[in-house]
């Protein structure tokens, strides 16, 4: 599989997370965060391609989990009027979120490389997607710009409904 579709999920998931008006630091955090983890898990997967088939199991199981938690945490935060930016913006939040995340490019990653592994179009997808997440998480924070109120239970609706989608 492509490393590009893989990190579809990644866009979606910033752009859901944009209505919480994390800031264009934050953004472009989040955009680094999820480019790093997109190639630096498919170049672990590569290394370690003897070991990856019980992580290829629990892949969807493992990031529909992360996102049903996520909104749940962001729904609880906005309920209990705590600013859920502040949680999910924070550097290890993120980073964290990125990991979960990138399981299916670990276990893409071991898909068997012959002698013709390269890293090169696996960092420059991997920047493709950083790159692109950060414009997600803008566009969404522009969507909701109005209606700032409204952001955080966007953000939960949309993190629900990837969750439910990646367990289908």
């Amino acid at each position: 599989m492509d490393m590009g579709t893989l990190g579809l999920d990644n866009i979606a998931v910033a752009f859901a997370l944009g209505p919480l008006q994390l800031g264009w630091r934050r953004a472009v955090l989040l955009g680094l965060a999820f480019g790093f983890a997109e190639t630096g898990m498919t170049l672990l997967g590569a290394a370690l391609s003897q070991v990856w088939l019980p992580a290829m199991m629990s892949a969807d199981a493992t990031r529909a989990g992360v996102l049903a938690t996520l909104a749940v945490a962001v729904f609880a935060l906005a309920w209990v009027r705590y600013r859920p930016a502040d949680f999910v913006g924070s550097a290890w939040t993120l980073a964290a979120l990125a990991l979960l995340l990138g399981i299916d490019n670990f276990v893409a990653g071991g898909g068997g490389h012959g002698s013709d592994f390269s890293a090169a179009p696996m960092v420059g997808a991997g920047a493709t997607i950083g790159v692109l997440a950060s414009a997600a998480c803008a566009a969404g924070a522009a969507l909701f710009r109005p209606m700032p109120q409204w952001g955080a239970w966007a953000s939960a609706a949309m993190l629900t409904g990837l969750a439910v989608a990646g367990m289908a």
